[in-house]
């Protein structure tokens, strides 16, 4: 893969190419944004391009890119973990690593794309400060909170954000998605590709996404016996996300009272009859009642209990629809 490949953040791009072409880069980047946003493969990207040898960085077709391509280039060095995160005996076998010199020529990129914990991070810091001559770290992160303000100011932070519409419409239908199915990929995953690519596959999510317009559905006697049939059997995976699902499905309807553009694009007229259905004063209800649910499911109270308190306020707030 090449720079001009990669989908969108053009600025970014261009910036960091440069960077690259000239040598001229700081010694360690920060890749920050949204799960499916492209950082790690920007961050790959980046880390072929320090190491390649081509005229122009990376060239995708020189030694050092295709070992880096295949795995096998022995400074292109990843940090993996079996585990959640990377811990500080991965750090300080990295730093062993880093002690001796560069096996060919006089650069080494370092590729982490695992979450650090603090103590890992407060090992590598002095290495982060000071690193070896030649050695470039690159490194991903949903948010620049997960990492330490300390560890921050040694590195040049990279933002990236989801793509213009249109941007992420044609990107999805150069890799196979149907033109139809592209806008409201789109639309759901707020323009991030990688986000999108996983819902064209993801049947679970549009499962619960169904259930959750089930549940919302404005038909009277809303009886909570009736409500928690639905959600039976549900583990708190499952309950956390058709929860978001109630929550998207709810933001639609609130844009809808406030004139805005719903993101369920396929859902445009069961959005605008329920609407009529709800007022903003129990669209707001609903809204905390869900949020409040999730929070019991982070506090690790019953998948049952969660789900019956947003329910009971569903009921509380439906009651009364036929009339």
């Amino acid at each position: 893969m090449r720079f001009d490949e990669f989908y969108g953040q053009s600025a970014v791009v261009r910036r960091l190419r440069a960077q690259l072409q000239d040598g001229a880069i700081v010694h360690a980047f920060l890749f920050a944004g949204p799960r499916g946003c492209g950082k790690k493969t920007l961050a790959q990207l980046c880390a072929q391009a320090w190491l390649c040898t081509g005229p122009d960085k990376p060239c995708g077709v020189c030694g050092p890119c295709l070992r880096v391509q295949a795995g096998s280039h022995p400074d292109y060095i990843r940090v993996t973990t079996s585990r959640t995160e990377i811990g500080v005996d991965d750090a300080r076998e990295l730093i062993e690593k880093l002690a001796m010199r560069p096996y060919e020529g006089a650069r080494r990129s370092v590729l982490i794309t695992s979450p650090i914990n603090k103590n890992a991070q407060n090992a590598l810091l002095k290495t982060l400060e000071e690193p070896p001559e030649g050695t470039a770290f690159f490194i991903t992160a949903d948010q620049t909170a997960q990492l330490l303000p300390t560890v921050l100011s040694r590195m040049q932070i990279v933002h990236l954000g989801p793509l213009e519409p249109q941007l992420c419409q044609q990107a999805l239908l150069a890799r196979g998605v149907a033109p139809d199915r592209a806008p409201l990929l789109t639309a759901l995953s707020g323009g991030v590709l990688g986000r999108a690519l996983e819902l064209e596959h993801d049947e679970a999510y549009f499962a619960l996404r169904e259930t959750a317009f089930a549940l919302l559905e404005p038909l009277a006697p809303a009886l909570l016996a009736d409500r928690l049939a639905q959600v039976k059997g549900y583990n708190r995976q499952q309950a956390a996300q058709l929860l978001d699902c109630i929550c998207e499905a709810l933001a639609d309807l609130m844009r809808i009272k406030t004139g805005g553009e719903p993101l369920a694009l396929d859902r445009i007229q069961w959005l605008q009859n329920a609407s009529a259905a709800f007022d903003e004063r129990a669209l707001c209800a609903l809204q905390d009642g869900a949020l409040e649910a999730q929070a019991r499911l982070g506090r690790y109270s019953s998948v049952q209990s969660a789900m019956e308190a947003f329910l009971f306020i569903l009921v509380k707030e439906t009651k009364g629809w036929q009339s």
